[in-house]
């Protein structure tokens, strides 16, 4: 396993965690796919949350408004920042075009 540090694109496995789980709080939003349900959570630093069973998200630390996590998950899942993912994205359907 490896520790990632940044923000990850994990909104999916928490979409997915969200409709499993009775979340305390939690939104509606669109996506390119349609409405997913968002699992809102209050974590302090050092504490994580768990996505399926091999990934650990966990809050190393607060200063004003940035927020360091780190991430442990198999060699085999890709963890991106968001604006990366968006990024090759946008690369890859510049290509196709």
């Amino acid at each position: 396993m490896r520790l990632l540090t940044g923000l990850a694109q994990i909104q999916e496995g928490l979409a997915a965690k969200a409709e499993v789980g009775r979340p305390a709080s939690d939104s509606k939003r669109n996506t390119k796919q349609g409405k997913v349900r968002m699992l809102v959570l209050t974590r302090k630093s050092e504490e994580s949350i768990i996505i399926g069973d091999d990934v650990e998200v966990m809050v190393l630390g607060v200063s004003g408004d940035k927020v360091r996590i780190g991430i442990t998950a198999p060699r085999e899942v890709e963890v991106f920042r968001k604006e990366v993912k968006d990024s090759r994205s946008d690369t890859a359907e510049d290509e196709e075009a």
